[in-house]
């Protein structure tokens, strides 16, 4: 990185790298946003699927008796 020559340079690259900085945040925050909804959604599909194996084996017993 070239270092800047004068103070009007300076002010850009600090405001440069701010922006950098915040962008780097939103991102995280979508991130974890999304991570949050999708992990929501997998425990949904789990304790559906783990609803529908109980749903069988009452179906086997009831059927068997």
């Amino acid at each position: 990185r070239k270092q800047p020559k004068n103070t009007n340079d300076i002010k850009d690259s600090t405001i440069n790298q701010v922006a950098e900085e915040e962008l780097q945040n939103a991102k995280k925050r979508l991130y974890r946003k999304q991570y949050y909804n999708i992990s929501k959604r997998i425990k949904k599909q789990r304790k559906n699927i783990n609803k529908i194996k109980i749903n069988r084996e009452k179906m086997r017993i009831k059927y068997k008796s």
